[in-house]
């Protein structure tokens, strides 16, 4: 079944259109069966090898998420029917008990919790020197974050699991090692839609793209899923689906090289 159809049955023809047109604007192939999996929360997962990168699709909900230095902050986000496209830089998961255990005491200073705490739901970012220790974890899913201080029974928060607890930022602090580290894309992303625009800049998706694959080679995205650790996992089919996806991916540039001679 193709994201499209998955879509489609599960939020209807308005929005597996409006992802179409996403992966369209972001110049990437629309998935077919077997190149990208499916979250917990019934949302969606592509895995770009090329460029380090990981498109998440999750339920809309009202508000926005968290900006806690702890909490992966996308690249760029862009609204798709019912569903919230982000583009996400890709880091290394998952994270070890030790790694959680910090990244839970990094939450607490921030008044919040990381509720579903599975090892693949964190990840480490990648080390740079005076500002990122090796190590450092973070929250790859905003939803597997909860706010300590709410009086709201567990249950009820889990079931709620809206974007933004109540002590997030509702802005990305421009110290936070995450907006300097990826502020080159953050800016090419942002200026790539224009206020108000529908649709984006298709240079500069092209510049973005190119930018990834740069900071990929530098190591500040994650090199690739196809590790012998991820074969030997292919937990959530994420092995099997980027390297299908990568595969999808070369092709298209094949017939689009050749329709251009």
């Amino acid at each position: 079944m193709s994201l499209h159809s998955a879509i489609f049955e599960r939020y209807g023809q308005r929005t597996a259109d409006a992802v179409d047109r996403f992966f369209d604007d972001m110049q990437l192939p629309r998935p077919e069966d077997g190149e990208f999996s499916e979250t917990d929360d019934k949302g969606y997962l592509v895995f770009l090898n090329d460029t380090g990168t990981v498109i998440r699709l999750t339920k809309k909900r009202d508000g926005l998420w968290s900006f806690s230095p702890r909490v992966l902050h996308p690249l760029g986000t862009r609204i798709a029917g019912r569903l919230r496209a982000d583009i996400n830089p890709g880091i290394t998961c998952p994270i070890t008990d030790e790694q959680r255990e910090e990244l839970r005491d990094g939450l607490h200073v921030h008044k919040l919790d990381f509720v579903d705490h599975k090892l693949y739901n964190g990840g480490t970012l990648p080390a740079v020197a005076n500002l990122i220790k090796e190590g450092y974890a973070v929250a790859i899913d905003p939803i597997a974050v909860r706010d300590l201080s709410s009086s709201v029974g567990l249950v009820k928060r889990w079931l709620k699991r809206a974007f933004t607890p109540g002590h997030a930022a509702l802005a990305e602090a421009p110290d936070d090692p995450q907006a300097i580290i990826y502020r080159p894309l953050k800016d090419i992303f942002k200026a790539a839609w224009p206020s108000g625009s529908n649709q984006p800049d298709a240079g500069l998706i092209r510049k973005f793209w190119d930018k990834a694959r740069e900071m990929k080679t530098s190591g500040l995205l994650k090199a690739s899923w196809l590790t012998q650790e991820m074969a030997s996992r292919n937990y959530n089919n994420i092995y099997e689906g980027s390297r299908a996806y990568e595969g999808h991916m070369h092709t298209n540039r094949i017939f689009a090289s050749l329709s251009r001679q």
